[in-house]
Order: structure tokens, then sequence, then C-alpha cells
């Protein structure tokens, strides 16, 4: 139920913007982000169908969220390349990833030269068919290792979230407490010699006061998981809206694992403690983005 309703609204939204032509989406949206939005490079044959004209629709949504909503304070953005390939390594939280949007518009907007950023998403979208066919026209992809391979090597910004879908339905009191990090990001970055960059969120967690994760309905559902907040299912669309926290996001410096070669990779051990080091990194600017807060969702 909740899949096919998020499906026929993408897919209604989708169909009234897709018969405006695109100086009309742009007087929807500030002039700044609308340039931006225009000064990014995308590569000539996207393999997915991304398109600037959907990318700036959901900007008109995204802006007010990060504007407006959730008050996001950027730090460190200049850590992100201006050119070339890139991992961004965050940590995830939220149920719905406005941290992966609000790190994609950061790149965007606070960037000199804008970048966009991909995520690998669930695989599970992909059967969303309306869903799915949005999120790829705004750059953002199914989580397999072949579609990261094909973004780094045509030198673009690729966004993981190594808890996966762990980190986003975690409980309250296990807040900005990280799950166990998936190896996959770091086998990447030593194949393809690419850095990557720490990211600490906070906000993330606060959006959506999870209680826990109703395992048995989400496999019943085939789904990851299927969360139960204060607010979902209890008040059932209208739960799912993200509260209004406050998001800090910081980027931290470029990390560099070009050093290692694929003997490292088949090292099971070596890969753990390299991807330890990136936690750790992650934890640290986390801790920052806590430390400057007065009270959560302040």
């Amino acid at each position: 139920m909740i899949t096919q309703l998020l499906s026929s609204t993408i897919h209604n939204i989708d169909n009234f913007f897709s018969n405006l032509n695109s100086s009309a989406i742009d007087k929807m949206l500030p002039k700044e982000i609308a340039e931006k939005i225009d000064a990014i490079e995308i590569p000539e044959h996207d393999p997915f169908g991304i398109r600037k004209k959907t990318i700036k629709l959901a900007s008109i949504c995204s802006n007010f969220f990060y504007t407006y909503w959730h008050r996001v304070e950027v730090y460190g953005v200049d850590n992100v390349p201006n050119k070339g390939a890139a991992l961004l390594i965050s940590n995830h939280g939220g149920i719905i990833a406005m941290d992966a949007a609000h790190i994609v518009t950061a790149v965007i907007l606070k960037k000199q030269k804008p970048r966009l950023v991909r995520t690998l998403v669930e695989r599970f979208l992909a059967k969303l068919p309306y869903v799915y066919t949005f999120i790829t026209r705004v750059g953002q992809v199914v989580g397999t290792y072949e579609n990261a391979e094909i973004i780094l090597d045509e030198g673009e910004l690729l966004q993981i979230f190594p808890e996966g879908a762990k980190g986003a339905t975690k409980p309250y009191y296990k807040y900005y407490e990280l799950e166990d990090f998936n190896v996959g990001f770091m086998e990447l970055a030593i194949r393809k010699k690419v850095p990557i960059i720490p990211i600490g969120v906070t906000g993330s967690q606060e959006q959506a006061f999870v209680l826990f994760d109703f395992k048995p309905l989400a496999k019943l559902l085939k789904m990851p998981n299927f969360p139960i907040t204060l607010f979902w299912p209890l008040l059932g669309p209208f739960g799912m809206i993200p509260l209004p926290a406050k998001y800090r996001i910081v980027f931290g410096h470029s990390m560099d694992f070009s050093s290692y070669d694929e003997d490292t990779i088949n090292d099971p051990e070596k890969i753990k403690e390299l991807v330890t080091e990136v936690k750790s990194e992650v934890k640290r600017l986390i801790d920052i983005g806590l430390d400057m807060r007065p009270f959560p969702f302040l």
C-alpha cells in the first residue's frame, strides 16, 4: 500500500511537470539554484538517464527542506574535489534519505564549482517503476558494484552509506552509534584509486523518532526494513513527514588509500582495519556536529 501510494504520487507529479518547459520550472526556483544546476557537468552519454529538468523539479521540494525545514549548516565542503572521482562516505539515518538529498544539495549550492553527487540506493527501489525512474533522472542509481564502477570511471562523485538500511532505521536509543560498515566502498577506493571524503551528519536521526524495526512485516513486504516511529503508521502518510530537526553536515579531509593494491583487497583483516579508520573519522565528524548544537532539533 505504501509503495503503491508513493509510486502513484511521483507518477502524477512527474506527468504534471513533464508538460512544463524548462523556463517555467526555472521560475519556480531561486535564480542561484537554477544557475548552479545548469553549471553541473554530466557525462555526455549518461547510462542512467539523468535529466537536469528533473533535478530542478526535485530541487523545488528539496530546497524547502534544506533551507527552511532542516535549516542545513555545511562545513568543509571545499574538501570535496572540484574534478575527478571520489567516494563520499557518511553515516545514515532518518528512514527517508533526507541526509542523502541534503549532501547532494550542499555540494551543488555551496561549492564554487557545483558538482552532482550520485548516490547508491537500496535495490528494492528498482521494483517501484515510477519511483525508480524519478530517482535515476536526478542522478541516483541502484546499489550494485557494477553501477559504482561506471560512476567512478566517469570521474564522478559517488555517495555511499556503508551502514546500509540498518543505519536509517536504528532506534532512538542508538542514535549516532554507527552500525558496522560494509567493506565494499573500501574495495572500490583501492581498486579505482579514488579518494574518500568522510562526512558526519547530525539531525538525520531526529527527523524520524524510530521506536523499532518490525522485521516480520518487512520480510512479508520484501522490504529491507519496516520502521515503526512515534508517528508512523499511527498518522498514516502524514507520519512519514520528516520532523524539523536542524541539520549540520561536516565534510572531512580527503583520505588517500591509493598505495594499497589487490593484495589488500584479498586480506580481510587489513580491509577491516582500513574501514575502521574511515568509520572512526566519520564518528569524529559526527561528534563535531553534536558539539555545535545546544539541544537536539536545534
